[in-house]
């Protein structure tokens, strides 16, 4: 996600199901787990649009504080 190109819902949806894809993983556990990580909520509006509203430097500085510490509250 930190390259992606536009930082938009349509690119960030695709990074993330490239991702699962490749790992070989369910999609609903890795968007929960980001929508978590970004907003602390386990509901809310959709997660790339949220991603993209928020912006790259706030997402990424969550997604690493969520995987150094925990998620946000």
């Amino acid at each position: 996600m930190a390259d992606a190109e536009p930082f938009d819902a349509a690119t960030l949806k695709a990074r993330v199901e490239a991702f699962i894809q490749s790992k070989g993983v369910k999609p609903i556990p890795v968007t929960q787990t980001l929508r978590v990580a970004v907003t602390g909520k386990e509901v809310g509006f959709g997660v790339y649009e949220t991603l993209a509203i928020l912006g790259r430097d706030r997402c990424l500085a969550r997604i690493d504080r969520a995987l150094t510490q925990g998620a946000p509250t």
